[in-house]
């Protein structure tokens, strides 16, 4: 187990707090097991009801993949280790998005890469005021990936298109109507909005409830 996520129980609610302020709470694999192991303990458990999915403290929800282990796999061991990460992350999305019980998932801060993996497929997702979210992986060579390639090619006209290649950062003060947070924490009333339950249609989902960017896988 590590200390990088800070896993806990309160009520009826399984909490996963990421746990890394100095790297804005950069995924690691030890961080991607241990949100899976809870995730699985926690699904057959029927005292929890709903998991919630934020960060400890800093200034970011979380800032993707742990990119210096990612490039000293690179240089060091021809990428074995980094191929594990990112087959062990997209387990831990996939798991997220087809969790029957209701995952909450709140983008304060920086919300970018893999911090989208991990709260986009989440049932409901909660944006603030600090909220800046964005795919940036072009930036480094890479694609969409956590599933971004599904979501993003949903967005009305060509917006999907352009946070793919440009790697643009979306604010909610500056939203549009096509990237709005499902529910929204901060000045004013929460509005709540809902992500697809498995199995439901997930274009109906969408003409029904704001996004916030999308959902993913």
């Amino acid at each position: 187990m590590t200390d990088e996520v800070i896993i806990r129980r309160e009520g009826a609610a399984g909490f996963l707090s990421l746990n890394r302020p100095g790297a804005i709470h950069a995924l690691t694999l030890p961080m991607v097991h241990a949100m899976s192991t809870a995730l699985l303990e926690w699904r057959d458990d029927p005292a929890v009801k709903a998991v919630i999915i934020d960060h400890a403290e800093g200034r970011g929800f979380c800032s993707g993949g742990d990119i210096a282990f990612l490039r000293n796999s690179a240089l060091n061991d021809g990428g074995t280790s980094g191929r594990k990460f990112f087959h062990d992350e997209y387990q831990l999305n996939h798991l997220i998005f087809t969790y029957e019980k209701p995952v909450v998932a709140f983008m304060d801060g920086i919300t970018m890469g893999g911090g989208v993996g991990i709260s986009q497929p989440a049932r409901f997702h909660v944006a603030t005021e600090n909220t800046r979210y964005a795919m940036p992986e072009t930036g480094i060579g890479l694609f969409p990936d956590v599933g971004g390639g599904w979501y993003l090619s949903r967005l009305p006209g060509r917006i999907g298109q352009f946070l793919a290649l440009t790697g643009a950062r979306r604010c909610p003060g500056r939203s549009q109507r096509a990237d709005r947070p499902r529910a929204r924490a901060g000045p004013g009333p929460l509005r709540p909005g809902r992500h697809p339950a498995p199995g439901e249609d997930r274009g109906q989902c969408g003409r029904d409830c704001q996004a916030f960017c999308i959902r993913s896988l």
